[in-house]
């Protein structure tokens, strides 16, 4: 399991943070991330670099965990998502509930882990959703088209830390390498630094 978290270059605070450890304890800079790998249809933006995490970091940034949720919330808060009689704050856990509900999918075999990195529902993690949601909820994440009704997410307050053994991969967009700010995260997460032609974009990230 791995979370994941989608990056344009404009996101100066969590660049800062991720090139020198940058500590900001500003809770208004909350940032956002995933579980699993970012989604790929329709494309995101060309130049946007995709950073992966381990799930060690989570659990050290339990006193910044603000919510889990089994869906994306601004889809949701925007309209773009179709679940009626849910509002946000219906659908937002606390820390141990949304570790709980990892531990759980992380207990079901390698294929439907997988599947659901990818944000497919098998049987067995439909299972542990009607276990720890309302079983019309359950309905929802699975069967729903729009893949981020099932983009779980969580939100950290600006407090939160990156150690260096937080990260698992950066990708970055090979027109980027060279800029200062890239050569000091590659300085600091040495060999975990990936390129890709940003003309095909991130989905291009694990081909060849």
């Amino acid at each position: 399991m791995f979370s994941s978290k989608i990056v344009t270059f404009n996101k100066i605070n969590f660049l800062n943070k991720l090139s020198d450890g940058f500590k900001i304890t500003n809770k208004s800079h909350r940032e956002y991330f995933n579980l699993g790998h970012p989604l790929e249809s329709p494309p995101t933006l060309r130049g946007s670099m995709v950073v992966e995490f381990k799930m060690s970091f989570i659990l050290d940034n339990e006193e910044f965990f603000e919510y889990g949720s089994p869906v994306d919330i601004g889809g949701l808060s925007a309209g773009y998502i179709g679940l009626e009689n849910y509002k946000a704050s219906d659908l937002k856990v606390n820390f141990f509930d949304f570790d709980k509900i990892i531990s759980e999918i992380s207990a079901v075999r390698f294929y439907e882990r997988q599947k659901f990195l990818e944000h497919e529902i098998t049987e067995s993690v439909y299972g542990i959703l009607k276990s720890n949601f309302n079983n019309d909820l359950a309905d929802f994440i699975r069967f729903d088209e729009n893949p981020h009704s099932r983009l779980f997410e969580f939100c950290l307050a600006g407090g939160y830390k990156i150690n260096e053994d937080h990260v698992q991969k950066i990708h970055i967009p090979n027109t980027y390498k060279n800029s200062l700010l890239m050569k000091r995260i590659s300085d600091r997460f040495k060999g975990r630094v990936l390129t890709f032609n940003p003309k095909y974009g991130f989905e291009s990230r694990n081909v060849g």
